[in-house]
């Protein structure tokens, strides 16, 4: 049970670690791709980088930077 738990702790430090080498424009870039594949963003939608900087919580630069 102990080594479960520092093997999840480990996974989840690699994980951020990931997170903290990408760029912010990236990670962005990342959520929104994710949101087209998953039908968050339908075809045919209007992608506002105002919106989608609200939606995420980020600038409007790393949203404009992404697209």
């Amino acid at each position: 049970m102990y080594t479960n738990n520092i093997k999840d702790m480990l996974s989840y430090h690699a994980r951020w670690m990931e997170m903290e080498e990408k760029s912010l424009s990236a990670q962005v870039y990342e959520k929104i791709k994710g949101g087209i594949i998953s039908l968050k963003y339908p075809p045919g939608s209007v992608l506002k980088e105002r919106e989608l900087s609200e939606s995420l919580g980020v600038s409007r630069t790393p949203v404009r930077e992404a697209i």
